[in-house]
C-alpha cells in the first residue's frame, strides 16, 4: 500500500492583488514564508508535491450598522506526494 507525505500551506492576499504563502505546515528547503504563490507552486511541483485540495477561509468579519463588513480571504492548500 502506498504511503503519503502531506503538507498544507496557508495562503493570503498581498496589497498588490497577488497571494503569498503565509505559513507552511513543514519546512521546505527553498521556500520562505511570504514567498509569492506562483514561486511556491513551482517549487512544490518540482519536488513531486501534488495539490489535492483547497479550502477558502474568511477572517475578520464584523457587523457594521446592521450589515456585515468583509474580511481577508485566505486559503488552505493541501498537497501530497509519495513517501520515499
Amino acid at each position: 500500500m502506498q504511503k503519503w507525505d502531506y503538507l498544507n500551506v496557508t495562503v493570503g492576499p498581498t496589497r498588490k492583488g497577488g497571494f503569498v504563502a503565509i505559513e507552511l505546515s513543514k519546512k521546505i528547503p527553498g521556500i520562505e514564508e511570504a514567498e509569492i504563490l506562483p514561486k511556491v507552486l513551482d517549487k512544490l511541483g518540482s519536488e513531486g508535491w501534488e495539490l489535492v485540495g483547497i479550502v477558502p477561509t474568511l477572517t475578520s468579519i464584523g457587523a457594521v450598522f446592521g450589515g456585515y463588513e468583509g474580511g481577508l480571504q485566505r486559503f488552505e492548500l493541501f498537497f501530497k506526494r509519495p513517501r520515499e
